[in-house]
């Protein structure tokens, strides 16, 4: 690019600016950002009792998703396919770990309804939502694991092939001779003249 050039292009710029009579820069404009997006209101608070019948309704679910992955690992086993039986194997542990927090969750969030603590009431209520969640896409994956039967190429096949110029005996049951000369004990002759 030349010199000439930028300095040509700043002056295109600035020439629609001149021409219009505007020499500084552009008016400044305020913006209030409190009357131009309204803050969501907070939500209403869970009742303890909401939060319990939820908790007990995500229980049931990650049962029946646990009982389905155990469905989808028997019929795996059935058919003799190695692959979705891991695919199906890693993710039926951890659905079975997020049930038992689910689980631990409940008994303390029964707890703390009987104490009347809000506050561990809506963390443990946080905490089984987020092991519903994360079950939930658990067992989109254990569905998905059907798709890797699309993978499997068939039963693997091995040919050998040995080259003639290769020694024909067994090496493992030749002769094998030590590599270091036994000990002798048998005793020296003396040395001196006395004995």
């Amino acid at each position: 690019m030349s010199p000439a050039r930028p300095i040509l292009l700043l002056a295109l710029l600035w020439l629609p600016c001149a021409a219009a009579g505007q020499t500084s820069d552009p008016p400044f404009v305020e913006v209030d950002f409190a009357r131009a997006a309204p803050t969501p209101a907070a939500p209403a608070p869970r009742s303890a009792e909401s939060i319990r019948a939820e908790a007990a309704q995500a229980e049931a679910v990650m049962a029946a998703t646990l009982e389905q992955t155990r469905a989808r690992l028997d019929a795996a086993r059935e058919a003799r396919d190695i692959v979705q039986v891991n695919c199906v194997t890693a993710r039926l542990a951890t659905i079975k770990g997020l049930l038992g927090v689910v689980q631990a969750a409940r008994e303390s969030l029964d707890e703390a309804a009987a104490r009347s603590d809000r506050t561990l009431v809506e963390h443990e209520g946080r905490k089984i939502s987020i092991a519903r969640a994360r079950a939930e896409a658990f067992r989109v994956q254990v569905e998905g694991c059907v798709g890797e039967i699309s993978q499997y190429t068939g039963d693997t096949r091995v040919e050998l092939q040995v080259d003639p110029a290769l020694r024909t005996d067994d090496p493992s049951k030749a002769e094998s001779r030590p590599v270091f000369l036994p000990v002798s004990l048998a005793r020296p002759p003396a040395l001196s003249g006395s004995q």
